[in-house]
């Protein structure tokens, strides 16, 4: 558990540009499995935090091969196309094939309804983009 919850502050500015890439793309409705490569996401649960303005999704994932998981670089487009940095998440760095786990992402004044965009590489730096939909309600 390496990195357990982290501030984005360098990532903002890498990944800003690949969402907007990936935000064009017909996604799946909302609780559905994506997979790209060997990695399969579902979103299982997302909570909105009005107090704290705070949108929480928890992201079921699945391989069929070792890959390590991005949730560092997490971006989420809402409904309104407004793109947030993940500020926290808890996620394993590695998968190995047949587990599972589960991903906490966390995005501050964000509304539920939008797309999660992260993604997961093979050993050989193979990317696996993943955008994952979140139910409006």
């Amino acid at each position: 558990m390496k990195r357990l919850v982290l501030i984005l502050l360098a990532a903002a500015a890498s990944t800003t540009g690949a969402a907007t890439a990936r935000a064009t793309t017909p996604e799946p409705p909302a609780g559905e499995p994506v997979t790209s490569g060997p990695v399969t996401a579902t979103v299982v649960e997302s909570y909105h935090s009005t107090a704290a303005t705070q949108l929480v999704v928890i992201v079921e994932v699945t391989t069929t091969e070792p890959v390590t998981l991005d949730a560092f670089g997490a971006v989420y487009v809402g409904p309104d196309g407004q793109q947030v940095e993940a500020t926290d998440y808890i996620a394993p760095d590695e998968l190995f094939p047949g587990a599972f786990s589960l991903v906490v992402l966390a995005f501050p004044a964000a509304s539920p309804g939008g797309n999660v965009m992260w993604s997961a590489y093979d050993d050989e730096y193979t990317d696996f983009d993943l955008v994952s939909p979140v139910p409006a309600a």
